[in-house]
Formats: C-alpha cells, structure tokens, sequence
C-alpha cells in the first residue's frame, strides 16, 4: 500500500515538474519514478525466481558425507576403489582449505619437529586423489634434480623445499600445500586456490616456471608469422599445420594443401588455443534453451547458400564439409595467400577473414 502511494505521488510530481520547472528536471523526476517502479516489482519477481528452500534428503545426504569422510580419513584406498567402480572420479573429495581434510595427509596432529605425515613418499600421497585425475608428469616431471643454475636463480622458499626432498622436485616444490592447512591463511584460497608456491599468479602463471627456467629459452613459437622481415616465407613454419610446404606457386593459386590431420581440422588450432569461452565452442550470449550453439558442423543449406555469396573465402573441411577454425580466421601471415577474398584476414587482429564475419553466413 505505500509503494502504491509513493508510485502516485511520483507521478503527481513528475506531472507538475513537467508544467513548471522545465524538461531536465521532469527527466530526473521521471527516473525517480523508474526507481519506484522497479522496487514494486522486486519482490514479486523475486518470488518468482526464488520459489524458496529445495526440499533436502538428509538421510541421504548424510550417508554421503559419512563416505566423503572415509575417503578422507582412508586416502590409499581411492585408486582400489575406483578399479573395482565402487566409486566414480568425481567423488573423490578435495581436502585442501577444509579442516575434516586433514587426515588425508596425517596420522594425527602435526608439529614442527614431527609432520606425521602418512607416507615420506610426497608424491605418493597427492597420487592418492590425483593419479586419476590428471597426469602431473604432463605438466612437470618429479624425482629429477635441478641443475645448479636452476638452484641459484630460484627464490629461497623453492629451494629449501627441494633441499628438504632430497634434492629433488616433487609435487611441494610447485604447490604450499601448509598454506592450506592454516586457518591463517585461509584468505589466500581467494587468490591463490591451488596453492602456488609464491602465488599468486592469476595473470601470469607463468611467472611461476621461470622462477627455475630461463625465460629467454622459451620464447614461444608463433606459426603465423610466416614472412620474413626481407619479404621472404618461412617454410618451416608451415609444417605446423602442413603436412608437406606445398612451394609458392601452390599456396599462390591456393592447393592442393595436405594437413597433418586428416580430420578435424580444428584440433591444429586447440593446441595452443584451448581458451573458451568462444561462438565455435561454449560462450553465454550463443546459448538458446541452454544447449550450447556448436559452429563446427556441416552447414544446413540456407547457411551454405549465404556463404557462397559472400565476397570472402570460407573454408570447409574437405572431406567432411565441416566448419572448422580457419572458416573465419585465416591463420596465414600477410602477403602469403595472393588472391585477395582468400588473403582477407591475414595478419590481422584475431585474423578474422572480416570485421562482420557473422553476416557471412547468418542473413542480416
């Protein structure tokens, strides 16, 4: 009732601000009134959204915490148990920046002079939850010893740790596993949720492999620069995508071209770009009944009647017809492709084959 009231007396002084104060201040009454409105409606569409609490199993949910428990308090037992699909990965619990995790690496309360540790064997212990989830070996061996120079450039917080293990990398050296289990250093989850030793590095995580490395050795490779600065092409670069350098004058008259995969063309590209989100892949604004818009796919008719009209060179995937990255990016440098609607693109920002590379396809 007195939203209702204040709604009219709005209007009543939008009404007589208009007849004597002028315009500007009708407009600023006018959105006081926006205000209003918008407050009145609140609680309604809240209610709508909000229909109250989901109704909880706790008979249910207690047996899941109880086994979340015994995995925690048991962790050797994880990789037995999912071999004999007792349970899946995804119940395998995190105990990291929890206090009921704590077990999963100790026997019992950890001092200074003793950790009671579960095993001195470090990277068997994070195998426990981690061996199936994720090959570490991937991403940095273990068991290995730096060099000296390695020792020297590092920070004297990774060093200690490796002192500490031997002289040898495990899986401490790279993650402050302690941070986690200090109710001190709680607020550091925020910032730094997997525990980077010396994080954290939101923006660069990098920085974090050249704390050992020699960043001037591991300038990145990028393919698409495939001209020289005297004008020449640098054929070495194009067996990242080719299978043979297929000479000037075919790449000037455009193929035929061999690939390094047969298929799928686009898992050329996802090797060095596997961000999302992105309209090839999953990305908030191309989502319609929350399924995801794949790009990559055989176009329908009308989207393939709209691309062989357009000014610019859309390929396919030979064998398959499929969509794929270089359909809208043209991965060459420029000056490499000469005739002009195939060349569009080159060495631009995003390498875009247009700036309304949409309506290429998808009719205004």
């Amino acid at each position: 009732m007195f939203l209702r009231s204040l709604i009219f007396w709005k209007i009543k002084e939008t009404m007589i601000t208009h007849n004597h104060t002028g315009v500007g201040r009708s407009i600023t009454s006018l959105v006081g009134l926006m205000i209003v409105l918008l407050m009145s409606v609140m609680p309604e569409a809240l209610a709508v959204d909000n229909p109250g609490p989901v109704p909880v199993d706790n008979k249910q949910l207690k047996i899941q915490l109880e086994k979340t428990q015994r995995l925690l308090n048991q962790p050797e037992k994880i990789q037995q148990l999912l071999k004999q699909n007792k349970i899946t990965e995804k119940e395998i619990p995190d105990p990291h920046w929890k206090i009921e995790g704590c077990l999963s690496c100790h026997l019992g309360k950890a001092t200074k002079a003793n950790k009671n540790l579960r095993t001195t064997d470090i990277n068997g212990l994070c195998g426990n939850c981690h061996k199936t989830r994720e090959s570490h070996s991937i991403i940095h061996p273990v068991e290995i010893s730096p060099d000296r120079k390695m020792i020297r450039r590092m920070p004297a917080d990774f060093s200690r740790v490796i002192k500490q293990s031997g002289g040898k990398i495990n899986c401490l050296t790279c993650h402050d596993v302690v941070q986690t289990c200090k109710t001190s250093r709680k607020q550091s989850q925020l910032v730094n949720p997997k525990f980077f030793r010396g994080g954290n590095y939101k923006e660069d995580r990098t920085r974090l492999c050249f704390y050992c490395h020699d960043e001037g050795m591991y300038e990145r490779l990028n393919p698409h620069k495939q001209v020289r600065k005297d004008g020449s092409i640098n054929e070495k670069l194009c067996y990242v995508c080719h299978e043979d350098w297929p000479g000037v004058d075919l790449v000037a008259n455009e193929g035929p071209f061999y690939f390094n995969v047969e298929n799928n063309y686009s898992s050329m590209c996802n090797g060095c770009h596997p961000w999302k989100p992105h309209p090839g892949g999953s990305f908030f604004s191309f989502q319609k009944k929350n399924k995801n818009i794949n790009h990559l796919v055989i176009p329908p008719d009308k989207i393939m009647r709209q691309m062989e009209k357009s000014s610019v060179h859309l390929p396919l995937e030979p064998k398959t017809k499929r969509v794929y990255c270089a359909t809208c990016h043209n991965p060459h440098d420029k000056t490499v492709i000469k005739r002009k609607a195939a060349a569009m693109g080159a060495g631009q920002k995003h390498f875009l084959r247009a700036g309304q590379i949409c309506m290429n396809c998808h009719a205004r």
